[in-house]
């Protein structure tokens, strides 16, 4: 009788490259997320909330029998923990370090802004001595210019729910100046944003 080939493990195959580093990193907090849940308790929340992700896949994950995950996947294995994606793949401690991209470590805060939108990652090893002040402004400003939009969007939400709070407090003829000014930068953001007044 001939012996079946082992299937594949991270302990008898550890990770070979980034992308599978990431991908046992990733297994190793799902496991911690789920806090002594099942991984069919798991399964069975993403399915309700729109997307199986099935057992099958996160045991393999888990076990190293599959190496990766996809943005789908991510997706509703963060909706089913009640955390967000960034913190799905940068749950802290914040000032240890991650591997952002092969062999360029940073600490998971930094990570995390950079995922966000809110942080500005610049790989510095194919710099050339001579032009690294002038290509480090045209990064930076590449990187701003990518993102105003995103930030504009956020400081209309952020905006319009400080006007929120204070018009729950009621006594108008107190914050009427601060809800005025609050009015005044809603429409500013939308008119930068170019969005109508059903936003």
């Amino acid at each position: 009788m001939t012996e079946r080939p082992k299937r594949e493990n991270w302990k008898d195959s550890p990770p070979k490259n980034w992308a599978e580093r990431e991908a046992y990193r990733l297994s190793r907090v799902i496991l911690d997320l789920r806090e002594g849940r099942s991984m069919q308790w798991l399964s069975d929340r993403t399915d309700e909330l729109g997307h199986r992700v099935s057992r099958s896949v996160l045991s393999d994950l888990e076990t190293g029998r599959r190496r990766y995950l996809t943005t789908v996947e991510m997706t509703m294995i963060s909706a089913a923990l009640n955390i967000s994606p960034v913190t799905l793949l940068y749950p802290g401690p914040y000032d240890s370090t991650v591997e952002l991209i092969p062999h360029v470590e940073l600490t998971q805060l930094r990570a995390a802004e950079w995922f966000s939108g809110n942080g500005f990652y610049r790989d510095h090893r194919d710099e050339k001595d001579g032009n690294k002040a002038e290509q480090l402004w045209a990064d930076a400003d590449a990187w701003v210019k990518s993102r105003s939009k995103l930030q504009g969007w956020r400081d209309l939400e952020t905006t319009k729910v400080h006007r929120y709070s204070l018009m729950k407090r009621g006594d108008f003829d107190q914050i009427r100046e601060q809800i005025e000014f609050y009015d005044k930068r809603i429409e500013q953001l939308k008119l930068d944003l170019g969005v109508g007044d059903d936003v």
